[in-house]
């Protein structure tokens, strides 16, 4: 998912700072107007809640919080995690796509010498970094960064202020930094991999090729290629195995019903799961149940 800027005017930065939080820690629940939030992981791991959302934010990867769109913590923190966080403002207006990234070259001519043409700022939602951006964006942040908050002290400190100039240069610089990567860059592979550790941490439930989208940031015709490429089946094929798979271990392990099997891996209807189930296995989820718990159940 990618945001876009329309500039001019051109957005700017209002303040950035650190934070630190403890194992069980959570970020708080709020609504910015006007404001955007962004977040670059630097330790440990954040779980955000972004609308509808769930995102796992890691070391190295970044989220924007775009504003009017409530977000906050959907899970304690499960270990000490550190990230730079900074507020900036644009008067100009903005929206989200889930749309390939729209090209925003411009083409100069003649024309062109005494109007002023507006321009996009574009960037990615939620990203990885390589190691030599991960290490940019960080002395970036740094140089924003003039306030720290410790959840284990509950105090916040403020550090020299910064010359208006250099803030708003070295601002610029991190968002060009950021509209130059790209979503998990490092390989196709890497993505697809990525995905498919989310449908796991997902198995519960089917997961959609527009959550798929907005989660990684690609479009869904790109993510339904990789997925392929990688695993010989599309997303929501390889949503559907990973969540027989499920179901045939809990069926092996335990002796819950149909009903209750069909519930835990994301299916709603006991019809559909056993058909499925059958097309997967050759057997009834009963049948399979029977096989292999034997004269247990004789």
């Amino acid at each position: 998912m990618w945001i876009s800027i329309k500039c001019p005017p051109l957005p700017y930065c209002i303040v950035g700072g650190t934070s630190y939080f403890r194992t069980g820690d959570i970020h708080e629940n709020r609504c910015l107007e006007n404001v955007f939030d962004l977040l670059l992981v630097t330790k440990g791991e954040l779980y955000m809640r972004v609308g509808k959302y769930d995102v796992t934010v890691k070391e190295r990867q970044y989220l924007i919080l775009p504003p009017g769109i409530r977000h906050g913590g959907y899970r304690y923190c499960i270990e000490p995690t550190e990230f730079y966080w900074l507020h900036f403002c644009s008067e100009g207006r903005f929206s989200i796509s889930s749309d390939d990234r729209p090209d925003v070259r411009v083409q100069a001519s003649k024309s062109k010498f005494y109007r002023r043409d507006p321009f996009l700022i574009t960037t990615s939602v939620y990203g990885n970094l390589d190691l030599h951006a991960y290490v940019t964006a960080r002395q970036y942040m740094q140089i924003l960064s003039q306030v720290k908050v410790s959840r284990a002290t509950h105090r916040k400190t403020y550090s020299t202020g910064i010359v208006p100039i250099e803030q708003q240069s070295t601002f610029f610089e991190l968002l060009d930094l950021l509209s130059r990567n790209r979503q998990h860059s490092a390989t196709s592979n890497n993505l697809a991999s990525h995905i498919s550790e989310y449908l796991r941490h997902n198995i519960s439930r089917p997961v959609s090729m527009n959550e798929l989208s907005t989660e990684f940031s690609y479009s869904a015709n790109y993510i339904s290629r990789v997925v392929k490429q990688q695993y010989g089946m599309p997303p929501v094929r390889l949503s559907l195995e990973i969540r027989l798979d499920q179901a045939k271990r809990i069926l092996e392990e335990s002796q819950c019903s149909i009903k209750e099997v069909a519930k835990k891996t994301g299916f709603q209807s006991n019809t559909y799961f056993s058909r499925q189930f059958k097309k997967y296995t050759g057997m009834t989820p009963k049948e399979y149940q029977l096989a292999a718990w034997g004269s247990v159940y004789l």
